[in-house]
């Protein structure tokens, strides 16, 4: 039977404990089931190596006692009332303390029987609840709860069938804890190690040690985060919006990371600092799974980030950009005497190109932040060829695209008359002529889109089918008179 309780004053973190009755037989056991992933087909992603998440062994560095602690046991728990001035959590709990990195030594006598033992944390952690060694025979639960005035919260729980390693995992701040393990079924003389290990390095997305308590991945956020031991594995999960087919990933990392994914049947390794697009099936959830490299893990200080793009987020660009830089006059425009056509059309015109025009500019969501490999499409049509064939340019990993669109100009065809233009040198020189040009000119338009028919930009251009010097006249030095003279040619 557990101990009596004596008064004492107890102190948690700066509170006092209410008056409160805990009967760890009658705790807030909660075996809900949980979502699994390895009886579903969620994905199916190619990738570089293939293992079955069985197949990492884990080493758990806890300081076991030798010898079995009977007092933590007991197959009947009475009701126990406890003081707001117990001298301790073990007091207040009537489990007995247990300092993390350590583990004891225990066998269950009969089912149904248990064994507890608390904490007081100081400061915030990643508590990690052990039962190892479990019998092949028998079923042993493992809960971790929060004791405060309220009585036994409970945080996390594992009741694997048949399982020989039960953990539990949470992220928690100052305050008391209860680890707390049963033989739900069955008891064997085999004894089992029953301890716990405390993280204090650890990152925001903690404790997602379970694919249930899995960090989700919002779609072109940036997630930081470390390992904070070497058997810590962080999983992630992706949902994948209903008209989604492809998802862009980045792991920046150095080799001592792994990033898998979950293909419906093995983990799947995905390569580290490159940008990958993946097939994906809308309406499903994509599982990962960061973890250490077996013979070379990394400090808890070293950093990891990943970040899942979906093109389909795109919703503008900035810096956004066309222009043409082919060897033109780039006179017709600035002459102003598109403008005397009446053609409204051409009012906000102001490229000029005869063979292909440039496009930039970055892609970026509704949070502005850049969405890497994102198609977008470049629709052009001339007074010659009529609609052309779509374009895509394919941005980089920071979202930026640049890229050239063919304008098939030796199919321009001259929508009038050429325009006689000058270009605006009236004294001209040997190396600066005045010079008039007959230009013969069409009409383009063009529309560039997000992969979601986002419009960015359109406008119509000038396509330039040809450009012929008629006259150049300049001023050079007359010998015979000593002055200067006009030459025409």
């Amino acid at each position: 039977m557990l101990k009596a309780i004596a008064p004492a004053a107890l102190l948690l973190v700066s509170s006092a404990v209410s008056a409160v009755s805990v009967d760890i037989k009658n705790a807030p056991f909660d075996r809900t089931p949980v979502p699994s992933i390895y009886n579903e087909d969620y994905v199916d992603i190619p990738g570089e190596k293939r293992r079955e998440h069985g197949d990492l062994t884990q080493d758990y560095s806890l300081a076991v006692e030798p010898k079995t602690r009977r007092s933590m046991l007991s197959a009947e728990p009475g009701r126990q009332t406890l003081s707001a001035t117990g001298s301790s959590v073990a007091e207040q709990t009537g489990c007995p303390n247990l300092d993390f990195g350590s583990g004891l030594s225990l066998t269950f006598s009969a089912q149904g029987q248990f064994a507890c033992v608390s904490t007081l944390v100081e400061t915030e952690t990643k508590i990690e609840g052990l039962l190892l060694n479990i019998p092949a025979e028998v079923n042993y639960d493992l809960f971790l709860f929060k004791h405060d005035e309220n009585g036994l919260t409970q945080l996390d729980a594992s009741f694997q069938a048949n399982a020989a390693v039960e953990k539990t995992f949470a992220k928690v701040q100052p305050g008391a804890y209860v680890l707390v393990a049963q033989a739900t079924q069955g008891a064997s003389a085999d004894p089992v190690v029953f301890g716990w290990q405390g993280y204090t390095q650890i990152d925001s997305q903690e404790a997602n040690d379970k694919v249930s308590q899995s960090t989700s991945l919002q779609t072109n956020a940036v997630i930081q985060g470390n390992l904070d031991n070497t058997n810590d594995l962080d999983f992630f999960s992706y949902t994948v919006e209903p008209d989604q087919v492809k998802l862009n990933l980045r792991f920046s990392a150095s080799e001592q990371f792994v990033l898998e994914t979950w293909s419906g049947s093995s983990w799947v390794q995905l390569p580290n600092n490159q940008l990958g697009a993946y097939s994906v099936t809308p309406n499903t959830t994509v599982n990962f799974l960061v973890r250490a490299t077996a013979d070379n893990p990394p400090p808890a200080s070293a950093q990891y980030s990943l970040v899942a793009h979906n093109s389909g987020s795109a919703e503008s660009v900035t810096d956004f950009k066309a222009w043409n830089n082919e060897n033109l006059t780039k006179l017709l425009v600035q002459s102003g005497k598109l403008y005397d056509l009446g053609i409204p059309q051409l009012k906000t015109a102001s490229i000029e190109a005869h063979d292909n025009i440039n496009f930039s500019g970055t892609v970026r969501d509704s949070d502005n932040n850049p969405v890497p490999l994102t198609s977008v499409s470049v629709k052009i049509e001339t007074s010659g060829s009529g609609p052309l064939d779509t374009v895509i340019l394919l941005a980089d990993e920071n979202g930026y695209f640049n890229g050239s669109v063919p304008l098939k100009g030796d199919e321009c065809s001259a929508a009038r008359d050429p325009i006689n233009v000058h270009n605006r040198v009236h004294r001209g020189s040997p190396t600066n002529p005045s010079e008039w040009w007959d230009i013969y000119w069409g009409v383009g338009y063009y529309e560039v889109y997000l992969p979601n028919d986002t419009k960015i930009d359109s406008n119509y251009f000038i396509h330039i089918c040809q450009e012929k010097l008629v006259k150049m006249c300049y001023y050079e030095r007359d010998y015979n008179t000593g002055g200067s003279k006009l030459t025409c040619l």
